[in-house]
């Protein structure tokens, strides 16, 4: 799948069933948002790019805004589409968070554990998600 990239303009469901989960169809789409985000040079590229294309590349290539792919996955009778949006982890970004965090049914922090200061940033990242993210499942919460 090749990478494709969103900017703010597009509205996209963030879950929910598809047209193939119509009535009488048998098949339910559901979407998943997934947002990323970290400072940079920790590896969300790295482990969306992973995920998705399962191709790892050694070269670290500078995100500008947001990335964004998908990964759709069967489960029974429903194909589950995980759309994964990737901030930039440069401040220069953070004015697109919103982007990133808005309807997101999960929120991947991340961090390099060889650089302690990209473990200690997660606490303003987590504040400044919860201050945007609407989606809220306290007992999701309390399990991490």
């Amino acid at each position: 799948m090749e990478e494709k990239r969103e900017d703010a303009r597009v509205e996209r469901p963030a879950r929910g069933v598809g047209p193939a989960g119509a009535p009488g169809s048998g098949r339910n789409n559901v979407v998943v948002k997934v947002g990323m985000v970290g400072d940079a040079q920790v590896g969300k590229t790295s482990l969306m790019v992973k995920y998705v294309e399962g191709k790892f590349d050694e070269d670290y290539i500078h995100t500008l805004g947001v990335n964004f792919m998908e990964k759709t996955i069967a489960l029974r009778n429903t194909e589950i589409t995980f759309s994964i949006w990737d901030l930039g982890g440069h401040r220069e970004f953070i004015s697109m968070l919103p982007l990133v965090c808005n309807d997101a049914v999960a929120i991947l922090f991340m961090f390099d554990l060889s650089r302690k200061a990209t473990l200690t940033s997660i606490k303003e990242w987590y504040r400044q998600v919860r201050s945007i993210n609407k989606v809220r499942d306290d007992t999701a919460e309390e399990m991490c």
